[in-house]
């Protein structure tokens, strides 16, 4: 009994720094236990919450401390004790440590995200090292009292209450710490102190401006959001985090807005302000969807262009995925409403080591970041209404594909423009193995060639072409020489959720079918819908799908400048989602010899006329045209009377048809096929 007190005696106070030590390391077993079981069960995260997580990361690389002490101490007392019981506890409790401590600073590195069972397996071995070195205390207390003629109460009062309050104190400073350092912490304000035009707009108000023009933006309390907040999109894309849907973004038009397109309305409109003193609706109404970054922030001067993409990020990753919730006011238009969100420690730190203690904060503990940026609303179309209400989402809403009576049919704006897309570099591909894609495909192909873009652009080539547009052509298979050839071209919406074409600027866009009739020796015969040899079209001879916009008055606005502020009314020459055209064409083929006719039909399209592209770049720009639907039907020509039981139309006649509807459009007076050459009957 004596030996073991002694033994005892010799370890408590021959080894002070040790000691020591060892007391800091049960202080900080009780701290990363406490903090951890917290840092489990929530899921927002204050100030004080975050830097809870700092302190249990960086505090966690100390935890070799305990691992080493603990080991140390308890060998000692092993060689003491020396029971089969005790010894398994302290060989467990020791391996838990370690583990614990490995796969923390593993975790710490990885995240979370992407290895859910090697956090789950640190949670629970953490928890078990925990439970062992209670057990390991408790035991020792009970072997001191049966080697040594101690009492209870004396080992409590001499020893583990004087230890107690040591590690208490040692606690409370570390926690005291993280109050400390979460108080002194302090991000950029997230409002200005100022208002945005020295007043000329609000954001609390459901009108910023008169004649009902509003800009699409609003936050709670008025004030004038701080755009460091929304900056920095980069910071997404770094690997392991959102590199392949960074990549997507980069590269759509969303991205790159204000682009040079926009570039021309912008400067027309600051003209027309200047000329006219008009202030009630500043180049701040485009801003509100083309650089609502710099709107949102102030930062717009209305007779100064908008800072470019390569300056400034007006639409980033954080802005969009900001948005709180979109409201519907008086005259309908749709405004989103947002707030600086929170943001992890260091978020806006310029240094390496700042910019890698974030990252590995919102890998630490992700459910806080997703909460954050990503909602149930931005599944929905009316995510989008605030920026593309006019024909996309206003027709999309009046269209079969919202049709509450046929929930089959139901697509929203991202079942076709962000459809899941394979990733290999990408925490939101974890699991599925895809993520939404954020190129935002859509019918712009012009801006990516702006850029040399190569896979947008062919990204975006095929999803024109797939499916959006039908055709089908309805025409005798056997017609007699010299007769009259009349045939039928159907144009239908097959698979464009909302009118087409459409867009704010659909009056420069331009779409249409193009029609041609050829011989045997593929000589052409006739036509519709050509382009002369300078890639103009004669919109006296061709229906154009396209808006035909009119200002207040009455007077039209034309097809080769856009002019928003203007557009007061319009006259739509378009297809709505399951309708389709009818064009009725004649082909007399009195003077021409051949055995056969060929019909082929295109659907043609192009994101910006030939003469807006003139108007704006001076004719240094081509607009690509993408052909989105073709077809084609063969017609014998006989000499002999045709059979009865002949068929009148093609197999293929009711490929347009079933469950569309016709449009209202009547085009078989006004457009007719051109007749090219004669080729005189032999």
């Amino acid at each position: 009994m004596k030996k073991v007190l002694t033994e005892l005696f010799d370890i408590e106070t021959k080894r002070p720094i040790e000691t020591g030590l060892f007391r800091f390391g049960s202080a900080l077993i009780v701290y990363e236990t406490i903090g951890g079981l917290y840092l489990l069960c929530i899921d927002e995260l204050t100030k004080f919450d975050m830097m809870s997580l700092l302190g249990h990361i960086v505090l966690g690389f100390l935890f070799i401390v305990p691992c080493i002490l603990f080991l140390i101490r308890s060998m000692q007392y092993r060689a003491i004790f020396q029971e089969n019981r005790y010894s398994m506890v302290v060989v467990a409790t020791s391996a838990a440590m370690f583990y614990t401590l490995v796969s923390g600073v593993v975790l710490s590195f990885v995240g979370v995200t992407d290895h859910r069972l090697f956090w789950w397996s640190h949670i629970a071995i953490s928890a078990f090292a925990a439970i062992g070195f209670i057990s390991y205390i408790a035991l020792t207390i009970r072997l001191v009292l049966d080697r040594t003629s101690l009492r209870l109460n004396n080992v409590l009062k001499k020893k583990v209450w004087p230890v107690s309050y040591q590690v208490v104190v040692l606690l409370a400073t570390m926690i005291a710490l993280t109050g400390a350092s979460a108080y002194l912490y302090t991000d950029p304000p997230r409002f200005k102190d100022r208002d945005a035009f020295g007043g000329a707009y609000s954001l609390n108000r459901e009108k910023n401006f008169r004649r009902g023009v509003g800009s699409t933006l609003v936050t709670k309390s008025g004030g004038i959001p701080n755009e460091q907040y929304f900056l920095n999109s980069k910071s997404c894309g770094v690997a392991g985090c959102h590199a392949d849907t960074y990549q997507q973004w980069e590269d759509s038009v969303h991205y790159r807005t204000p682009n040079p397109v926009f570039r021309g309305p912008e400067t027309a409109k600051i003209e027309f302000d200047n000329a006219t003193s008009d202030t009630e609706a500043p180049i701040a109404l485009c801003a509100g969807c083309h650089a609502p970054v710099e709107f949102l922030s102030g930062l717009v001067t209305p007779t100064e262009r908008l800072k470019g993409f390569e300056e400034f990020e007006g639409l980033s990753c954080i802005y969009c995925h900001s948005i709180q919730n979109v409201i519907q006011v008086s005259d309908g238009r749709n405004y989103s409403i947002v707030e600086p969100p929170f943001r992890y420690p260091f978020a806006f730190s310029d240094s390496p080591f700042g910019t890698f203690i974030n990252n590995m904060l919102i890998e630490a503990k992700p459910e806080f970041h997703k909460q954050t940026y990503m909602k149930d609303l931005y599944k929905s179309s009316d995510y989008c209404a605030a920026c593309h209400k006019k024909l996309l989402f206003s027709s999309w809403v009046k269209g079969p594909y919202n049709d509450r009576n046929n929930p089959g049919m139901k697509k929203t704006c991202n079942d076709c423009h962000m459809q899941q897309v394979e990733s290999i570099d990408d925490v939101s591909a974890h699991g599925k193995g895809t993520v939404a894609d954020h190129r935002y495909l859509a019918s712009n192909i012009f801006i990516p060639g702006f850029y040399g873009l190569s896979e947008q652009i062919a990204l975006t080539e095929k999803f024109l072409k797939d499916e959006k547009i039908g055709l089908s052509i309805l025409a005798p298979h056997e017609v007699l020489h010299g007769s009259k050839v009349g045939f039928t071209v159907r144009m239908a919406n097959v698979g464009v959720g909302h009118v087409y074409p459409s867009g704010a600027a659909a009056n420069l866009v331009e779409s249409w079918l193009e029609v041609t009739v050829n011989d045997d020796e593929s000589r052409m015969m006739a036509q519709y819908g050509l382009l002369d040899e300078e890639g103009n079209l004669n919109d006296e001879t061709t229906h154009i799908y396209r808006v035909s916009p009119y200002d207040v008055d009455g007077n039209p606005l034309g097809f080769n400048e856009h002019q928003p502020w203007a557009f007061k009314k319009h006259e739509r020459f378009v297809l709505f989602p399951k309708t389709f055209d009818e064009y009725v064409f004649e082909v007399d083929l009195a003077d021409f010899d051949t055995e056969t006719i060929s019909i082929d039909a295109t659907a043609r399209y192009r994101c910006l006329s030939k003469s807006t592209a003139d108007f704006y770049f001076k004719g240094s720009k081509t607009v690509p045209i993408t052909d989105m639907a073709k077809k084609s039907f063969e017609i014998a020509v006989r000499d002999a009377p045709i059979s009865v039981e002949q068929p009148d139309h093609s197999p293929d006649a009711s490929e347009i048809g079933d469950g569309l509807m016709k449009s209202a459009v009547d085009l078989t007076s006004k457009y007719t096929l051109t007749r090219v050459d004669s080729n005189t009957a032999s």
